[in-house]
Order: structure tokens, then sequence, then C-alpha cells
């Protein structure tokens, strides 16, 4: 509902507004919630940097998605019981093909960007304790393995001036990483869906 209300707005902006077509950079603030799409993460909502590079042109053409990082919370079993196990942390960088189409101010692109995510992990202190009361192990530590994802998605520019610019976008990421917890019984690597629902909105101001 969000993004069909902010597109709405759009068609009706001031009149005296003005294209951003000459900016080359543009940078601002964004902010994105993530629906989980397991019962096993956590949803989020969280605040990032916003980058806008030259202006879309209609068309087919490359895609770049290199700032679309998240976390979520993890919920395993230990010994037969849910725990919060701790927090993973996505850093996915990501390229892929698009179309795009240009209506006045608003520009929309339909994509498929896929690559490299980086991840790290974060063991909450609760969920250390019971894996040692519950299994008896001496030390924990733990290991994040990287992943491949994919993310189709619709992004939506739109020019409210001629310096500043909005952005809403939504998508769908595809993002298995792993955990292992190494104690003194050994590894128990647990393969962690990750896949959220993605919405995002943004603004930023011309540079140069």
């Amino acid at each position: 509902m969000l993004v069909v209300t902010l597109v709405v707005t759009m068609g009706f902006a001031a009149p005296h507004a003005y294209a951003q077509v000459d900016n080359k950079l543009a940078a601002g603030i964004k902010t994105s919630g993530h629906i989980a799409d397991s019962s096993k993460t956590d949803g989020t909502v969280d605040f990032g940097i916003e980058w806008r590079w030259n202006h879309d042109k209609p068309g087919w053409a490359w895609q770049f998605e290199l700032f679309n990082w998240f976390d979520t919370g993890v919920n395993q079993p230990i010994a037969g019981e849910k725990v919060d196990l701790g927090h993973i942390r996505i850093r996915p960088f990501m390229s892929g093909y698009g179309y795009t189409w240009t209506r006045g101010r608003t520009v929309i692109t339909a994509e498929v960007v896929a690559g490299y995510a980086f991840a790290s992990f974060d063991l909450d202190p609760a969920a250390g304790d019971a894996y040692r009361a519950r299994l008896g192990a001496r030390s924990v530590t733990t290991d994040a393995g990287n992943t491949f994802v994919v993310n189709p998605g619709v992004v939506v520019w739109h020019d409210l001036t001629k310096r500043i610019g909005l952005k809403v976008s939504g998508g769908f990421m595809v993002a298995r990483p792993s955990v292992t917890m190494i104690s003194s019984l050994g590894e128990d690597k647990r393969r962690i869906n990750a896949d959220t629902i993605m919405i995002s909105v943004g603004v930023v101001h011309r540079i140069f």
C-alpha cells in the first residue's frame, strides 16, 4: 500500500518541478523494511545511504545494486528448544539486466540482479549460555558462510525538483548463508533461510 500511495502521489507532483536529467551523481538517505520469508528469521527496519548515478534511459540496460545490505535475527533450536541464536548480516553486491520505462519525471525499471553476498554473524549471549548448559560445550564461537543471492524487483525514481529525487523500490531477495557453531563438541553447521521481501524509500540530492 505504501508503494502504491507514493507512486500515485508522484503523478500529481507540483507542475513547477524540473527533471534531474542533467545530474551525474546524487546522494541521500533511505529507509528499508524487510519482511522475513521464514518463521526462523525476523523482519527488520533500517536506514542507509542512497545513491543515484546519472539518469536512466528507456529500454534494456545493465543494472547494479551495491548497497541492499540488511541483517536479520535467527531463531534456531538448541537441544530441541527454539532460541534467539543471534543476528546475521548480509552484504550483497549484485548486477543484472532490466527494462526501463519513462513517463514525464518518473522512471520505472523492472530488473533481475544477482551476485555474491558476504555474511557475518553475532551470537546472542543467551544462546551461547544455552549451548554450553544444554549440550555441555566448554566454549562456543561462530562463523558465517557467504552465499550467492538473486533479487528480482522494481525500482521507481521520481524527480521532485531539478536537484531532489525520490526512490521507491520493492523486491524479493533469495539468500541462503550458513552459520557454523564451533565448540569443544565439534562443528554444527546450519543453513539459514534469509530470504526477504524488501521495500525501500529514499531521497537523494544532486551533488554534481
